[in-house]
């Protein structure tokens, strides 16, 4: 009985490392961390089209630092985006996210045109894909 509770604990423990989620030290292995250049040129006049486990949206980041996104239920919110000196691209929006500065590291797989977004403490949060200038008219509401 107790070598089937150790057995039973260890096959636990091996799906659960095999389901850990990404960080950006694992994501680096399989793209590129985009530094201040890259980042600028990856956002600046273009489209992201984000997700995560508490947001689904298109977001648009004109040339002078703004943006304007729509959730996926239609939802509306502007604010500016900037990039700090550690390679972080930051966003601020008016009302989503309680108008909190977020900054996020960013590493791309140029092959797939994706892009995944890393907090500061290094968690996955948002998975993108680029979609080159203001795919959907966006820039008209900033």
């Amino acid at each position: 009985m107790k070598k089937l509770f150790i057995l039973f604990l260890l096959a636990v423990m091996l799906v659960i490392v095999g389901c850990s989620s990404m960080t950006l030290n694992s994501a680096k292995r399989s793209g590129d961390r985009l530094d201040t250049r890259d980042i600028f040129n990856l956002v600046s006049g273009n489209t992201l089209v984000l997700t995560a486990y508490d947001f689904d949206g298109t977001i648009y980041f004109n040339e002078q630092g703004k943006i304007s996104g729509v959730d996926n239920e239609g939802q509306k919110d502007t604010g500016s985006w900037d990039i700090k000196n550690n390679d972080q691209l930051c966003i601020r929006f008016k009302v989503w996210y309680y108008g909190d500065l977020n900054c996020y590291s960013i590493v791309a797989n140029n092959e797939q045109n994706q892009v995944s977004f890393f907090t500061t403490n290094g968690a996955a949060y948002y998975s993108g894909k680029l979609v080159s200038g203001d795919s959907i008219g966006l820039g008209t509401e900033i």
